[in-house]
């Protein structure tokens, strides 16, 4: 018999990358010395925004050689545990884009570098739209430069009767004189600027039945986007349609990485937003809601929703509804119109999530 206590400790390994948390990605390549500060996800006129902060002590080095400068494309992935079924090494993309801005300022804590990134929409700012894509009695399509890019002028039908191979893809034109028309609909629209303006492969497109299905085929009337961008020409499309739109990071490993989705208000997945009520005891799985701020006029209700931590899984075009044993803090129990989520703002430092949600006033 011994008093001696063989003590035996497991083999140990730091991993890379911790458990779970936010991390960036430059070309691929990770890079942990940008802190991701906040991702903000918008729709029609705001998009996705991302933005970073350098903890190192000098310049963000991509690779052996290459420094961090604005077109560089981004990708952020949020690490589960490996307990989580959807993780693993991979993670999950919560944002992709590219550099914007590289802001550097100095002050009594020293230097300090923010890097901001934002969506597609940013390339798409820098294509102009003009001059149409026109077929001739003869059949063949060309280019007429200085012509203006208007749909169904003054409520004529100016499109191709007949669908056009473009570029891979299956469109309308704008149809010459004395070539059988056909009224420009939503969905022929955007497939036309996709198509002859975006390089094939950059951006993932729904297909045109899904997109036609959100109008019900309804035509857009004299719609002249001449002279404009490729994300205005986009918005003003969308508008006249009662459409909205954004863009998304894919999941696939192969593909582009980003895809635009086109979302009618109203009409999207619901997700609840609870807090229990008064003098019940607190339970987690039953409140994700810290707080409130409510502002009402003629138009209808916004709410600044705040959550208890980071939440990662809004979306913008979400139907936000209480629990039936929650507290009814949007107040749609009482109104037909739905709670919609416009804007989601992921806060990595404090860990919280904000989110601007309206409604609409029926009388």
């Amino acid at each position: 018999m011994t008093n001696r206590v063989d003590l035996y400790q497991p083999e140990r390994k730091v991993t890379a990358l911790p458990a779970d948390g936010a991390y960036v990605f430059v070309e691929g390549r990770l890079c942990p010395e940008l802190e991701v500060v906040e991702i903000v996800r918008g729709g029609t006129g705001e998009f996705s925004t991302a933005r970073m902060r350098n903890n190192s002590d000098g310049e963000i080095e991509i690779g052996s050689s290459t420094l961090l400068v604005t077109g560089k494309p981004v990708v952020i992935k949020w690490f589960y545990n490996n307990l989580y079924p959807a993780g693993g090494e991979e993670g999950i993309v919560i944002f992709a884009g590219e550099v914007e801005i590289i802001e550097t300022a100095t002050g009594p804590d020293g230097e300090s570098t923010q890097i901001a990134a934002r969506d597609f929409s940013l390339a798409l700012e820098r294509i102009n739209v003009s001059g149409k894509w026109e077929r001739g009695v003869d059949g063949q399509v060309a280019f007429a430069a200085t012509a203006k890019t208007v749909f169904n002028e003054n409520g004529l039908p100016n499109a191709t009767a007949e669908i056009v191979e473009r570029n891979g893809s299956r469109i309308r034109v704008f149809a010459a004189e004395g070539v059988e028309s056909w009224l420009w609909d939503f969905a022929d629209i955007i497939g036309y600027l996709l198509c002859e303006y975006l390089p094939a492969g950059q951006l993932s497109i729904p297909e045109a039945s899904r997109i036609r299905a959100l109008t019900a085929g309804e035509a857009i009337e004299d719609l002249n986007v001449t002279g404009r961008s490729f994300l205005e020409a986009i918005s003003q499309c969308c508008e006249q349609a009662g459409v909205g739109f954004k863009f998304v990071p894919r999941l696939g490993e192969t593909g582009p990485e980003q895809a635009i989705v086109f979302y009618r208000t109203g009409i999207g997945r619901t997700v609840e937003l609870n807090l229990q009520k008064q003098r019940e005891r607190l339970s987690i799985s039953k409140t994700n809601v810290w707080k409130v701020n409510a502002s009402r006029n003629a138009q209808g209700d916004t709410f600044e929703v705040q959550t208890p931590y980071l939440a990662i899984g809004f979306e913008v075009g979400d139907i936000a509804k209480a629990n039936p044993d929650s507290r009814d803090v949007l107040s749609t129990r009482n109104n037909i119109n739905p709670a919609i989520i416009e804007r989601v703002r992921m806060d990595f430092r404090q860990q919280t999530t904000q989110l601007k949600i309206v409604t609409s006033r029926t009388y």
